[in-house]
């Protein structure tokens, strides 16, 4: 619905199985605490290794969409969501085998069965939180992207456009392109 932070999807196959995809937003207000989960207290607390509203916002999503323990799902997430991604990846009873991540300020370790594609711009400073890995984690599969978001000094640099869900957008069809 609009306005929603998690949109299930929930995939019925003709072999009988079922593959749920959630889509989750990130940080959506810059209070601390209150009626909205994706915030900065859930910002905190998921940097910090801290359950947070917004991680149980997302459980309850899936939950709410049918999803049970083991059944498989991917995760597509930006910003604070990438947070929540990596949680559902390497601590929930889901079995996450596709995480997208853009502007994520962590990264997580996930097994060499699990696939990691991760968007991140060398100029955002949300994504610069992660560090990153050497070696990568996930399966061979995985890749990580690192482009330039909002190349030269412009307007934009503001308010971090390169850390922006559009910004990544772009990013995201060029990798499409490629």
């Amino acid at each position: 619905s609009a306005g929603a932070q998690v949109a299930v999807e929930k995939c019925n196959f003709p072999d009988g199985s079922t593959r749920f995809v959630a889509y989750v937003k990130g940080t959506q207000s810059i209070g601390w605490g209150g009626a909205e989960p994706w915030d900065m207290k859930s910002n905190a607390e998921l940097y910090q290794g801290q359950r947070s509203a917004s991680y149980q916002a997302t459980i309850d999503a899936l939950e709410a969409a049918g999803a049970q323990p083991g059944d498989v799902v991917d995760v597509v997430a930006h910003s604070q969501a990438g947070m929540v991604a990596a949680y559902l990846s390497m601590e929930s009873e889901f079995d996450v085998q596709m995480q997208i991540t853009a502007g994520s300020p962590v990264e997580p370790t996930l097994d060499d069965d699990q696939n990691l594609v991760q968007l991140r711009h060398t100029d955002d400073p949300v994504s610069a939180l992660s560090g990153g890995s050497a070696e990568g984690t996930g399966s061979p599969d995985s890749f990580t992207v690192s482009p330039e978001g909002d190349p030269g000094i412009t307007v934009g640099d503001i308010w971090v456009d390169s850390h922006l869900l559009h910004s990544y957008e772009e990013t995201a069809a060029m990798v499409d392109e490629s």
